[in-house]
């Protein structure tokens, strides 16, 4: 009976992945817990050879790969046979080990034949390192850190490599004349006469990522800072290939994610800008998560806590529809926001409603996503736009100009904040008005248009600014449109029709 007992618990609750065996040469199922080396590579232009449902059972079986030998690219043949001479047992590589014709199972060099350097003999370049006699038989060498090379890589720019290599607690880089190994103490680069150096001195954010210090929501802003950057072909896996690092931060929080958004600070992960270069709309995801748009994102993350910030600065209780319909608290252990919302706003409006409703007014609802509902400000303001001379004479903005920057204005032409617009596309329209709704309150403290340096990010709530988003509406449901800042005194000066408490329904 205990036999069985184990036999179940071992078949059953333990939970394995697929790795390549490369004594066996096939695709073998292993224990989570069991030692194993991946590679992270980029799929390229050349030729595939993939995992799929009728060559399983052939890949399945002892050396299946040997069979297919032939058709596997230069980079995965490489890494399988570095990993068999490192003494490994186990490699996990994508295209070998997801059944790439199965959307359940697949979850979502300059190329995959580009091959290893150094694994085959004749397959490395010439040295990088550049070498110049400054005395008689004193040679000065311009070493080059790997962090210098591999931002030039092709590798730098695949999307699915960024969770790849910060989630790797040791790795090893093969670069074109050299090898080097890194873990999260030292570095190691391999030379030409096979001697050890230094440890390059550059800092590793991954470490953070198992030694887990200080505020993880700024942390994963400044993570996604750099991942918008990235490349992917299919834009339904925008969201998947920074999943892992996601998670591993909601698990430190112990909270949920909402489209890569940990969601008891979903308040603070709104506030993105777009960079000079814009942002374009990715509609397979919502409008107000970093995931709705193509571009570099920039999430401003100061000094301060977030979770102190949320405390003190927010008072929108957010809600989910679900495409089913289902509607539900985005973080159920989220306290009431009425006493804020009351004391704000109660001498300009009734605050009262906070609940959704369950069939909004108007609004044809037809998204594949859950989209926000709640009840916050809504208001208007007049847009003029500014060049980057008077964007940079308006420092409470924190320097924030890009060619899509705005000055709002009151209805008695007087400045009362700034939008900086997702979309370039949009500055080509002819705008007057525009709606805006009220997110949070913004730590920064007014210097004056007199201050000659930038306002520096404040730790306390500040209380000088609300931090807004313009949206506009199409058949009863928004969008976000750009981001910005109003003062709080704006609010007594809006234009037409004035100030309300609004239910939003935000896709």
């Amino acid at each position: 009976m205990v036999k069985n007992w184990l036999k179940t618990c071992e078949g059953e609750h333990i939970n394995f992945f697929r790795c390549i065996d490369v004594e066996d040469m096939c695709i073998v199922s292993v224990p989570i817990t069991s030692q194993y080396v991946a590679l992270s590579y980029k799929w390229g232009e050349c030729k595939p050879f993939l995992l799929l449902k009728p060559n399983k059972d052939d890949l399945f079986a002892k050396d299946g790969l040997r069979r297919n030998w032939d058709s596997v690219p230069k980079t995965i043949r490489d890494a399988i046979d570095f990993v068999r001479r490192v003494d490994c047992r186990y490699v996990w590589i994508d295209q070998l080990c997801l059944i790439q014709d199965d959307d359940d199972d697949r979850g979502s060099g300059s190329d995959a034949d580009s091959g290893l350097p150094g694994v085959r003999e004749g397959t490395r370049s010439s040295s990088r390192q550049v070498t110049s006699e400054v005395l008689p038989g004193v040679n000065l060498v311009l070493r080059h850190t790997m962090q210098d090379i591999i931002t030039k890589s092709e590798y730098h720019h695949r999307g699915w490599t960024f969770q790849e290599y910060y989630l790797s607690r040791r790795k090893i880089i093969f670069i074109d004349d050299t090898i080097y190994f890194r873990c999260h103490e030292k570095t190691w680069q391999e030379l030409e006469d096979g001697l050890l150096v230094r440890p390059d001195p550059t800092m590793e954010r991954g470490q953070a990522l198992h030694k887990p210090s200080g505020d993880m929501y700024h942390f994963l802003g400044q993570l996604l800072n750099k991942y918008t950057t990235r490349e992917l072909k299919m834009p339904a896996d925008y969201v998947f290939a920074m999943a892992g690092i996601c998670r591993r931060l909601a698990d430190y929080e112990q909270c949920g994610l909402l489209f890569g958004i940990p969601v008891p600070a979903l308040d603070w992960f709104l506030l993105f800008y777009p960079t000079k270069n814009g942002l374009k709309r990715r509609d397979i995801f919502p409008s107000w998560a970093w995931s709705g748009w193509y571009g570099e994102v920039y999430y401003n993350y100061g000094s301060g806590n977030v979770t102190e910030w949320a405390a003190a600065s927010t008072w929108i209780t957010w809600y989910k529809r679900e495409p089913s319909g289902e509607l539900a608290m985005v973080w159920d252990k989220a306290e009431s926001h009425t006493a804020k919302a009351k004391e704000l706003f109660g001498d300009l409006c009734d605050v009262s409603h906070t609940e959704p409703s369950r069939e909004p007014a108007g609004a044809k609802i037809d998204k594949l996503y859950a989209i926000l509902q709640f009840w916050t400000i809504s208001t208007s303001f007049a847009l003029r736009k500014i060049d980057q001379e008077e964007g940079q004479r308006m420092l409470w903005s924190r320097g924030l100009w890009t060619p899509t920057t705005y000055e709002l204005l009151n209805r008695d032409g007087a400045n009362c904040g700034f939008v900086t617009l997702d979309d370039p596309a949009l500055s080509s329209r002819h705008r007057t008005n525009a709606e805006f709704i009220l997110l949070s309150l913004s730590a920064d403290q007014s210097h004056g248009a007199a201050s000659s340096n930038p306002t520096p990010q404040a730790t306390d709530t500040g209380e000088q600014f609300f931090w807004v988003l313009m949206i506009e509406w199409q058949e009863g449901v928004a969008e976000r449109k750009g981001i910005g800042k109003i003062r709080r005194t704006a609010l007594a000066h809006t234009q037409d029709p004035g100030v309300s408490w609004k239910e939003i329904v935000l896709a």
